[in-house]
């Protein structure tokens, strides 16, 4: 019997050291915003909320598995007008000890063109919010953004499809009957409905409706397409399924028929 690798086992027993940085390297671009800043750099940014959900899979609920310590805030005077808010924050994974630190900036007040001030009031909170970011990507958060991969449009391709596998098109459904397709029964339901508007009575309708085009018609529409005969199309609103539409139009006709046969329209007639 072979005796074992000694270095098959030693590499068993050594902690897996990207375990944590593999499993939130990777960021789903539709969680993802471009930004721009003065002087005309431009980034990518990840959704905050999809970075708390993110920390909250690896390390559990917020408070429990990885939490975020009270912030210090510091606001500095930059170009005359302008005010920079810093945050510094201090975080942790698995459990408190393990600290990690990070620090985040944003602007508070600048000087428009016009010579009044502009203050944000959502500063301090965006500071706050960079700083927790850039305390997590030390264990691997939104890794590839920070290591510029985002950059590369393939890439971001790649880790789309990753996140959002694209789906097989549906094979078109072969229907059996005299219409093989829900396009051509859609197509057939139209041409009843236009040839049942261009009658005038219950004498050209009721024929038309036994004949066997139409008998065929309607028993296809029952069982491929129920939402054709009588549930109607949410979609499509405006849209009068069958059954409704054929029972208004033979009372129609017969209100128009019990109307033109009244003693007073045989009088008009008459006269």
């Amino acid at each position: 019997m072979n005796a074992p690798n000694k270095k098959i086992e030693a590499a068993k027993k050594e902690p897996d050291n990207l375990r944590v940085w593999n499993a939130l390297a990777k960021t789903d671009p539709a969680q993802t915003k471009g930004f721009s800043r003065a002087g005309g750099f431009k980034g990518t940014a990840v959704k905050p909320m999809w970075v708390i959900k993110r920390l909250t899979e690896q390390f559990g609920p917020c408070g429990e598995g990885w939490g975020i310590g009270e912030p210090k805030f510091e606001t500095i005077h930059g170009a005359p007008g302008e005010i920079l808010v810093y945050c510094t924050v201090s975080c942790w994974h698995g459990s408190p000890e393990n600290t990690l630190y990070g620090v985040g900036g944003d602007r508070v007040a600048v000087m428009r063109r016009d010579g009044n001030p502009f203050f944000d009031d959502e500063a301090f909170k965006k500071a706050f919010t960079d700083a927790v970011n850039n305390a997590f990507k030390f264990v691997g958060v939104a890794a590839d953004i920070h290591m510029g991969l985002f950059d590369d449009s393939k890439y971001v391709a790649e880790v789309r499809e990753e996140f959002h596998p694209t789906e097989e098109p549906k094979k078109r459904e072969k229907l059996d009957g005299p219409y093989t397709s829900k396009t051509a029964l859609w197509a057939a339901v139209k041409a009843f409905v236009h040839s049942c508007n261009g009658m005038s009575c219950n004498d050209e309708l009721l024929p038309f409706l036994e004949t066997q085009e139409v008998k065929d018609l309607i028993a296809q529409c029952q069982k491929d397409a129920p939402a054709l005969w009588s549930e109607g199309l949410p979609d499509l609103p405006e849209y009068e399924p069958l059954e409704i539409f054929i029972h208004r139009k033979r009372r129609e006709f017969e209100e128009v028929e019990s109307i033109a046969n009244s003693p007073g329209a045989r009088m008009v007639r008459a006269g």
